[in-house]
């Protein structure tokens, strides 16, 4: 998240940052189930920026997963060797 609020800063743009349950109380529970499981704690980042007299909307949205097993507590014995990658 260090990069996110740099990011914002370089740019004059304020990050809103929403972690941990607060993403399951915003509706975001599929980033919350997913990364519930980890030892750091899910995050969604959002960079907004209206500039005066703009005339039209754009999004972009990504997706960074810094470790992803598919859904931790589904692993069977087996798939446990991911969990230490």
């Amino acid at each position: 998240m260090k990069e996110i609020h740099a990011i914002g800063r370089a740019l004059n743009i304020i990050p809103t940052v929403i972690r941990g349950k607060e993403l399951a109380e915003k509706g975001f529970g599929g980033i919350y189930g997913v990364g519930k499981a980890a030892t750091v704690p899910p995050a969604l980042a959002v960079l907004s920026y209206t500039p005066a007299n703009a005339q039209t909307t754009v999004a972009w949205v990504g997706k960074g997963i810094v470790y992803d097993t598919g859904g931790l507590s589904l692993k069977g014995k087996v798939m446990v060797i991911f969990n230490f990658f």
